[in-house]
């Protein structure tokens, strides 16, 4: 469980590819200690949430072995980010962080310009 969350972490503060980024001057490390709830499968975890009245709205593949999935209720009041680790042998789905809006906890940015990138970097 401790390897889960330490990997969770490393996805989240670190990001999928800052191995070849280095980070601005004013950005700092946390170490912190915090407790995730997890069960046996991103399966089981969106049956978990849907009791909640939550079903998936994003989902992000970060590698083969790691999925990252955000929630919501039909009326955009609460969300739920879940991180997913699967390997030969086991599978896990975490909740890392949930909570509660006044309707806008999921909101969805159509507009496809992006930022120019300043450094160049390679995608993997």
């Amino acid at each position: 469980m401790k390897f889960i969350a330490i990997v969770f972490l490393s996805v989240f503060v670190v990001g999928a590819h800052a191995q070849t980024r280095q980070p601005p001057v004013d950005m700092r490390t946390l170490n912190v200690n915090f407790r995730i709830h997890c069960v046996a499968s991103l399966n089981r975890m969106i049956e978990v949430l849907a009791e909640h009245g939550e079903k998936p709205v994003m989902l992000s593949t970060m590698s083969t072995k790691i999925v990252m999935a955000v929630f919501t209720n039909k009326n955009y009041t609460q969300s739920t980010l879940v991180v997913a680790r699967k390997s030969e042998k086991t599978e896990e789905a975490c909740i890392l962080w949930s909570g509660t809006s006044n309707g806008q906890s999921f909101a969805l940015d159509l507009n496809t310009d992006f930022p120019i990138p300043l450094k160049k970097e390679i995608e993997q």
